[in-house]
């Protein structure tokens, strides 16, 4: 199954967000072999991928939506969005931003059709869930309440960075942009999130 860091390492917000290094506990990439196994409509493969498709779909459609029943449905939406189209995929590119960009685009789908944004929840585990997905989805409130003052591609994109530990390359093909953009919202996600949290948690953040 997929590891996350826990996103209680967002706290290096005040960190460089330049950096390219890549963290240890940073997820690790699906196998090549597993991906090409499934395209040839191995059930057991297709499985597999499946449950290990759904644990960063949730956690990035829950860091965006705030609201972890819609997460957990955009999640499998996401998932089966992903296998219905896996039969395109190149398998020489990289399975996890290609993924991302499928899940923020049935994000975007959600916020049109609710055309608000969704409440703070806690709903129960879906099947697909673990434990690990459990530990990186649940962001402390006052960290996630800065994050939804962000628009969604400041979000995406710091969450991409610093759940998932992406590059600016991969969060460029994940939000279909360019990489200097990509740059460009992550500086400006951060520089916002840091005033935000300096605001309403000046003592926390003065710590750091």
């Amino acid at each position: 199954m997929q590891r996350f860091r826990s996103p209680v390492r967002m706290r290096r917000v005040a960190g460089n967000e330049g950096d390219t290094r890549k963290d240890p506990a940073a997820p690790a990439p699906f196998e090549r072999t597993l991906i090409e196994r499934a395209q040839t409509g191995d059930a057991g493969a297709l499985e597999q991928l499946a449950r290990e498709a759904w644990a960063p779909s949730f956690v990035l459609a829950r860091a965006i939506l705030a609201d972890e029943t819609t997460a957990q449905d955009i999640a499998q939406e996401a998932v089966l969005a992903a296998l219905g189209a896996l039969g395109g995929f190149d398998v020489k590119r990289p399975f996890a931003p290609w993924l991302h960009r499928i899940t923020m685009n049935c994000c975007r789908d959600a916020q049109r059709r609710t055309g608000a944004r969704p409440p703070l929840t806690n709903a129960g585990p879906h099947e697909y869930e673990d434990s690990q997905a459990a530990d990186t989805g649940g962001l402390p409130d006052h960290l996630r309440e800065a994050l939804l003052a962000l628009s969604v591609e400041q979000r995406a994109a710091v969450v991409l960075r610093h759940l998932f530990d992406l590059s600016a390359a991969e969060i460029a093909a994940s939000l279909q942009t360019t990489e200097v953009n990509a740059r460009t919202l992550i500086h400006r996600g951060l520089a916002q999130l840091r005033q935000r949290l300096q605001s309403t948690h000046p003592a926390e953040e003065a710590s750091k």
